[in-house]
């Protein structure tokens, strides 16, 4: 499953394979993977990953300005 609002694009290109991370149409990350399976995982990670660091960022902000009152 992959987090919402990121899109993962599989590419195969010879013999290897490609992931890309895409949100709103922008390639967020991107990655080669010896296999289809690697390519969805690593992709379904990265969007996992980018999506915790975003919500640890909001929570920071939202933070920082409760303080700044």
């Amino acid at each position: 499953m992959v987090e919402q609002g990121y899109e993962v694009v599989i590419e195969q290109g010879g013999d290897r394979w490609r992931w890309s991370l895409r949100a709103d149409g922008v390639v967020a990350a991107s990655g080669p993977a010896e296999t289809e399976e690697t390519a969805e995982r690593s992709g379904a990670f990265a969007a996992a990953a980018l999506s915790a660091l975003a919500r640890i960022r909001r929570r920071d902000l939202a933070g920082c300005q409760a303080a700044a009152r």
